[in-house]
């Protein structure tokens, strides 16, 4: 649409000035002349104008869009410093892994990968301010996969943040569970006929329910863990 303005200009142009050169008996030298002035014009304009964005509407998407991704950022630079320790919520989630160095070495590899993504949308977004060439309906479907991006970002943060949230309730859920689950074996034991595949399902809730313990350890505690071997445990005798 904006090219078929600038023709329409041009002509109009070209029209007017043919009229002004001919009352004035120029015409013949001039005209061409006064064509190619208004053509590069016209072919100038249009390109400076690919390059400004003018406030229509894909341009207030693209500038919606921005503010949008950089705000987002922004909130989340607290939640995600370069040095994880540095983070209460992230120190409350890990804590519930207690001393379970594999565990935590996961936890560490992921937080890493986390926020290199997060320095990476930093500099994509920079990317993007710098397209000045670039059509704007390329520039939102770019804005919208970042927005993407951020949003799996926030995703990671909010489940970090329940995690530590919710620590000291996953410890008494953690202590029921179990107690549900050993009442559960010690009924399955004097209630069951004794054959090899109900004594090989109780052995191992036993195990599973010692675990659990060893996971509520005082100085030690995994409550995620302890919550998922007591379920499991449960689940054995209810299954059996």
């Amino acid at each position: 649409m904006r090219l078929v303005g600038y023709i329409v200009a041009a002509w109009f142009l070209i029209s007017i000035l043919g009229s002004v050169l001919m009352g004035a008996g120029a015409a013949g030298g001039l005209f061409p002349l006064v064509l190619i002035v208004v053509v590069a014009w016209m072919v100038r304009s249009y390109r400076g104008g690919a390059g400004e964005r003018p406030g229509g509407y894909a341009s207030a998407s693209v500038a919606q869009l921005d503010r949008s991704v950089e705000q987002r950022l922004a909130r989340l630079a607290d939640e995600l410093p370069p040095d994880p320790l540095d983070s209460d919520e992230v120190v409350d989630a890990w804590a519930l892994h207690g001393r379970d160095g594999a565990a935590l070495e996961r936890l560490r590899l992921t937080y890493g990968e986390v926020r290199q993504r997060y320095v990476a949308v930093h500099e994509e977004l920079a990317a993007l301010r710098g397209r000045t060439d670039t059509e704007d309906v390329v520039l939102v479907e770019a804005y919208r996969q970042l927005d993407a991006e951020v949003e799996r970002i926030r995703d990671y943060v909010g489940a970090v943040r329940l995690l530590a949230d919710e620590g000291p309730e996953l410890v008494e859920r953690a202590l029921k569970e179990h107690a549900d689950a050993e009442r559960a074996l010690e009924e399955a034991r004097h209630s069951v006929a004794v054959n090899p595949r109900t004594n090989e399902a109780l052995v191992l809730a036993d195990a599973k329910l010692q675990g659990a313990r060893d996971a509520l350890a005082k100085g030690d505690e995994r409550p995620l863990d302890a919550l998922r071997l007591a379920s499991e445990a449960r689940r054995l005798t209810e299954n059996r």
